[in-house]
This record gives C-alpha cells, sequence and structure tokens, in this order.
C-alpha cells in the first residue's frame, strides 16, 4: 500500500491525460470502422455509433460476460431503428477485423520476445478461426447465393414455425459480410481497426511513462497484446482481478518490480473504468435507454 501511494504522489498527471485521450480516439476509430461496416446497409450517423460503443464499454465494465456488446446493439438498434440480425452481422464483422489487427500486433512483438506459451496457443486459436471464416466468405462469395441455399436447405429440417423467423435472421446476418466484395471498403476498415489499436497502443505508452518506467518502445505493444488474448474468454465484470494479473505478467518480462507493476495496473485500469462507465451512463440516461426495456427488446436473447 505504501508504495501505491508514492507511486500515485510520483506520477507524472499530465502523461494520465493523453492516456484518457488516445483511449477515446481509439473508440472513436472504432466507430468509423463501424460505419464503414454499415455502409451497404444503411448509412449510420458517427454520434450514435460513437455513443453506442461509450455505452457499449460501460455497460462490460459493470455486466459479467461482455454482456455491453448486447447492450451496444441495443443503443445504436434504438438510435438507427435497425433490426437485431444486422446489427450483430456488423459487430461479427467487426471483431474478425480486431482479430487480425491483434495478430498483426502479435507478429510484431514477437520479433522482440517470446510470448508466453498461453498467448502462443491464443494466436493458434484466432488463426485457425480466421482461417475457417475466410474460407467460409470465400466460399460464399464466390458461389453467390449457393451457400445460401445450402443453409436455407439446412433449416428446412427445423419446425416451420420458427423456420421462417431463422431464414430470414441468417438472410440478413449474410449481408453484413457484402463488405468483402469491395476490397476498398476491406483497406478502409482494416485502416480503422489498425488505428484504433495503435491509439490504445499509445495510450499504454503514456500510462506508463506516467510511471516514469523507461521500458523499450514495443513493451506497450506486448502490454496490449497479452491484455487482450487474456480477456478474450469473458470473465469478470471490468475483468477485475484478470487486468490486474495480465498487466503484472507483461511487466514481468521486463524486470518490473511485482508491487510497482501492480500499482501501475490499478492507476491504467481506473483510468480506462471510471471515464468510460460515468460517461456511459450519462449517455445511457440522456438517451432514454433503460436496461427494462433492453429486457424486452429482441436484443436481450440471441
Amino acid at each position: 500500500m505504501s508504495l501505491l501511494v508514492k507511486s500515485l504522489k510520483d506520477l507524472k498527471y499530465h502523461y494520465l491525460l493523453l492516456t484518457i485521450l488516445f483511449f477515446f480516439l481509439s473508440l472513436l476509430s472504432r466507430a468509423f470502422l463501424w460505419r464503414c461496416i454499415f455502409v451497404p446497409i444503411k448509412r449510420v450517423k458517427i454520434l450514435h455509433l460513437f455513443q453506442a460503443i461509450i455505452i457499449g464499454y460501460a455497460a462490460n465494465n459493470i455486466l459479467p460476460a461482455r454482456a455491453g456488446e448486447f447492450v451496444r446493439a441495443y443503443a445504436i438498434g434504438r438510435s438507427e431503428q435497425l433490426r437485431k440480425s444486422i446489427v450483430f452481422g456488423t459487430i461479427i464483422v467487426e471483431r474478425l477485423f480486431d482479430l487480425l489487427s491483434l495478430l498483426i500486433f502479435s507478429g510484431f512483438v514477437s520479433l522482440y520476445i517470446v510470448l508466453p506459451d498461453f498467448i502462443r496457443v491464443g494466436i493458434y486459436f484466432i488463426c485457425t478461426l480466421l482461417l475457417c471464416v475466410l474460407v467460409l466468405i470465400i466460399f460464399g462469395l464466390r458461389t453467390d447465393s449457393l451457400l445460401l441455399k445450402i443453409v436455407f436447405f439446412m433449416t428446412g429440417f427445423v419446425p416451420r414455425r420458427i423456420r421462417s423467423w431463422l431464414d430470414e435472421r441468417i438472410e440478413l446476418l449474410w449481408s453484413s459480410f457484402e463488405i468483402f466484395k469491395t476490397k476498398k471498403r476491406i483497406l478502409y476498415i482494416l485502416m480503422f481497426s489498425l488505428t484504433a489499436w495503435i491509439s490504445m497502443a499509445v495510450a499504454m505508452y503514456f500510462g506508463l511513462r506516467s510511471f516514469s518506467l523507461g521500458l523499450p518502445f514495443y513493451a506497450p505493444v506486448l502490454l496490449l497484446v497479452i491484455l487482450n488474448i487474456g480477456v478474450i474468454i469473458p470473465s469478470s465484470p471490468g475483468f477485475i482481478g484478470v487486468f490486474q494479473y495480465l498487466c503484472v505478467l507483461s511487466l514481468s518480462y521486463f524486470n518490473i518490480e511485482k508491487s510497482l507493476a501492480l500499482s501501475f495496473s490499478f492507476v491504467l485500469h481506473a483510468l480506462e473504468y471510471v471515464p468510460i462507465t460515468l460517461l456511459g451512463f450519462f449517455l445511457f440516461s440522456k438517451l432514454n435507454l433503460s436496461f427494462k426495456d433492453l429486457k424486452k427488446s429482441e436484443y436481450a436473447s440471441n
């Protein structure tokens, strides 16, 4: 505790402000990324997307198992009058590009350090998943409606009362993958995804600088990679506990004292947790959203 107090006294607070700034710039980049995915479906306002992302992050901070994704979908669905199938389809595409960016960053940092075993296992899993999805998309786009016909044939064995409901949602979900027909749009989405990740890496860099930790230039990238692979599996609200453990693990590669690394993890987590949660609840209230309405809506179920 004494080291934590001393660390707080010695903090360079102007770097903390830059950490928060680049964290929100990362979220803004995600809003532009999300809009690019929506383009074939509907012209969605950046402000509405940015607000929905903030609300989703805030919800993830207080709800378990990444339930904030449902809240995010509900928020943009209400703002833009969009159906659940469409919104979740765009979120799936966004996450695919997230995984691709994560692989790129992992490849970069692996040039300078041997990654932990669980990170390498995570990378192998992500590579396998992306490869399977890529094969599915390429096959689907090359054969046009053939893949959908196969899927619809399979749903023919489903009870009639839910078949039309299921077929409609599959078709709407597939429409989200139309973006893969346009190479230019794919590049734009990848650019915004990488921008979001770079902004987060810069935020980590300034967080480390606030503690006067003179680490190699790739240290923030390693921290970002370990944190993101480590929280792929849904856990506690706001990843409390998991976040601290992963920060300490990351900094142990640079021989940072455990108590100092723990102090850093608490401060960094607070910077990512408090502002976004307060702003998220403010927007949730301002937009007249409610958890009661969410439970009644189609966004509350799969």
